[in-house]
């Protein structure tokens, strides 16, 4: 029998996520990952649904009838954003990500007042006086 979840393997393993982790996860037990994946076994509705929501894709995509992955969290407007961003070069991809970084760090040394740049290098950490370490960007 075909796989109908061809890329529930890859999913997972994009993830770091062992087979038993995934069981426990969707509560059900270790070997009925390895049976879904190596297309021994079809999961339920329900377990397509669980499986969608852990990895925030459509039941679509876990079934290879999309290659569109599902993002709920972005608006209309910032799918548009993130499309326009990849069709740009690789190289004016990098000069969005450098403005960005440097804006982000600018917002943060507003938002945190006495900042003091922990090193010189520009990978945009900062020490807080608190001694806390945050990384905005770079």
């Amino acid at each position: 029998m075909e796989s109908s979840l061809k890329v529930l393997k890859e999913l997972r393993k994009q993830r770091k996520m062992t087979q038993a982790e995934l069981a426990q996860k969707m509560n059900v037990a270790s070997n009925t990952i390895s049976t879904w994946e190596q297309g021994n076994r079809e999961p339920s509705c329900a377990d397509l649904k669980k499986l969608a929501d852990i990895f925030n894709v459509s039941i679509d995509f876990l079934l290879s009838r999309s290659n569109v992955v599902q993002c709920p969290s972005l608006t209309k407007e910032q799918e548009k954003l993130l499309n326009d961003f990849k069709d740009l070069s690789k190289s004016n991809q990098q000069i969005i990500l450098t403005t960005i970084g440097a804006f982000l760090t600018q917002q943060a040394a507003k938002v945190f007042g006495n900042v003091i740049n922990n090193n010189n290098s520009g990978s945009g950490i900062f020490m807080v006086n608190q001694g806390d370490n945050y990384n905005f960007g770079a």
